[in-house]
């Protein structure tokens, strides 16, 4: 029965489906062969070329060589364009052409069979108008440029071509990008203006000195920079960690400014909501007493370091600064006491300076002290200690810092780490320090000669090795030595440094020595002694309940006398 309806059903769709064909038809159906034939009518419409000139726009740019043509079209069989009216140039993509300084127009021409399309922009061209110094972002080496004229070389990795957009735009300019393809990049999330500056009236840009990409270190100087104290997502390449953790001027950066998004082959990649020094170091397993954390390039710091009525954010600072340069560093100081405090605070030595050396702080109020580090042209490359004193209610705080002064044009660069369970040793241990070393130059494999510095805070040397390694692109090595069985309590610096052909690159990290009878924390200690005190309590009352136990079990002398009574009257 089923079979039935369904052959019918089929049936009826067949007949619709052919009276549908039938009626749509213009001829007659016969069931004959037929040699009628049909016509089939296209028409072709014939439409002009369709063109957009992107760039370059009624606006001014900053050089005359390699300016950007940039355009879209549509049905054209044909492209070209001149300058103010001269030779016609083929073009089929995006292109790049020089001209000179002042007003030009340029005419494109699409055409086709049908038609010819043409569009003209004027622009101009005022090449001391705004300079950007990025040249550190450039791969040739012979890039120059100075206040008359700024020459185009390619840029490292994705760097933004800022050189490709008008005057105009870079005062909007977003998705800028900076990036050095060894270390790591920046990608700013916020929209910039690059020409407001600290400085907005010399009408230069300095990102030569005020940005650093390298080894496991992303920095922006946002005092002189302002206009790049913005959210960026950073990425840290060649990382050798397990499970890195990021750090902000070296300590660990809380999540309400850093934020990590992975971590996979060696690359970090981390948000940020605004700059500082950025870098990264090993997670620690556990934690433990007088734990330091590593800062920028291998460089340490303690954080959270408790005086009795207020707390200061970093003990020591590891800054990399080029000769010629400014950089700021930062600390916070909070009053954890319950009345208001007064701080003074003293610098020692000739490149930190506080701005602001006097204030008071309310109880639960903090401050961020900004240290201004400036190192002149002529300052001589090497490692320099110097401190500053924190003091408020007869409490005083020394802050270490280590500046590693370096060539303004290093030929390499180098990077020092060392691993956690390094940080903190005894006299007579082992220190390990990993070392990666840079060839930044074009002098092709060479012998660089590394030096190897153990230094306590006052600048005095402890140890001292030396150590030849071929490097031709880069190389990396582990430097393990002794500390001697007589090296005191404190705080210490090991540090790197090489030299070729005068110039200099350096990278520390600081690590602390403890006292050989210090094995565990007055912590652990006060643990250890509340578990004895714990299990002495415990077995105390464990004994006295056996025995209370093994009392109430004996029979007292009036039940025994009245329990044989009743045996032997049974017996009876």
């Amino acid at each position: 029965m089923k079979r039935g309806i369904l052959i019918v059903s089929l049936l009826i769709i067949s007949l619709i489906a052919l009276g549908f064909v039938l009626r749509t038809n213009s001829y007659k159906l016969t069931g004959e062969a037929t040699t009628q034939s049909t016509s089939l009518n296209i028409t072709v419409f014939q439409v002009p070329p369709v063109l957009a000139i992107l760039a370059p726009k009624n606006e001014t740019y900053l050089s005359a060589n390699y300016v950007l043509l940039n355009f879209t079209s549509l049905y054209a069989d044909n492209l070209f364009y001149n300058i103010d009216n001269g030779a016609n140039n083929s073009v089929s993509s995006p292109t790049y052409f020089n001209t000179t300084s002042g007003s030009h127009t340029l005419y494109l021409y699409a055409n086709n069979s049908n038609a010819t399309t043409l569009k003209n922009v004027t622009f101009y061209i005022n090449s001391s108008m705004f300079i950007i110094k990025d040249n550190e972002f450039e791969d040739e080496d012979d890039a120059e440029e100075d206040n008359n004229t700024m020459e185009r070389h390619s840029k490292k990795g994705t760097t933004t071509e800022f050189l490709d957009y008008s005057y105009e735009e870079l005062q909007n300019l977003d998705n800028i990008i900076l990036e050095n393809p060894l270390y790591g990049k920046i990608l700013f999330n916020e929209v910039i203006n690059l020409t407001n500056d600290s400085n907005s009236s010399d009408n230069i840009v300095d990102l030569n000195s005020h940005t650093d990409i390298s080894f496991n270190r992303i920095e922006i100087n946002s005092t002189a920079l302002p206009n790049l104290n913005k959210s960026a997502t950073l990425t840290l390449y060649d990382l050798t960690f397990t499970n890195p953790r990021i750090l902000r001027d070296g300590s660990v950066c809380p999540s309400t400014i850093c934020t990590q998004n992975s971590y996979s082959g060696g690359t970090l990649s981390f948000n940020v909501d605004r700059f500082s020094v950025y870098s990264s170091e090993e997670t620690p397993s556990s934690s433990g007493t007088g734990a330091i954390t590593s800062g920028n390039s291998g460089g340490s710091s303690t954080a959270g370091i408790l005086a009795e009525n207020f707390s200061v954010d970093q003990e020591k600072i590891s800054v990399k600064i080029k000769q010629g340069q400014v950089k700021t560093a930062e600390l916070t100081i909070k009053n954890t006491g319950d009345k208001s405090l007064t701080f003074n605070i003293e610098s020692q030595g000739s490149i930190v300076s506080v701005r602001e050396k006097n204030f008071t702080l309310n109880k639960n109020e903090e401050k961020i002290i900004h240290l201004d580090l400036v190192v002149r042209e002529d300052t001589p490359t090497n490692l320099y200690l110097e401190k500053i004193k924190i003091k408020s209610s007869g409490r005083e705080k020394e802050i270490l810092i280590a500046e590693e002064v370096v060539s303004k044009e290093p030929l390499f660069d180098v990077g020092l780490g060392i691993p956690e369970q390094f940080r903190e040793l005894r006299p007579g241990d082992n220190i390990v320090g990993k070392i990666e070393l840079f060839n930044l130059g074009d002098v092709g494999k060479v012998d660089v000669v590394l030096e190897f510095y153990i230094m306590d805070t006052e600048g005095n040397i402890i140890v001292y090795e030396t150590e030849t390694l071929a490097v031709e692109t880069r190389a990396s090595l582990v430097k393990e030595f002794s500390l001697p069985t007589t090296i005191k309590e404190g705080d210490y610096l090991f540090y790197v440094r090489t030299v070729y052909n005068g110039e200099t690159a350096i990278s520390s990290s600081w690590f602390r020595v403890v006292p050989e009878k210090q094995i565990l924390s007055e912590t652990s200690w006060v643990i250890i002694y509340s578990l004895v005190i714990v299990i002495i309590v415990t077995l105390l009352i464990i004994i006295y309940q056996l025995r209370k136990i093994k009392k109430d079990k004996k029979p007292s002398i009036d039940e025994s006398t009245l329990l044989k009574h009743n045996m032997i009257k049974k017996k009876r």
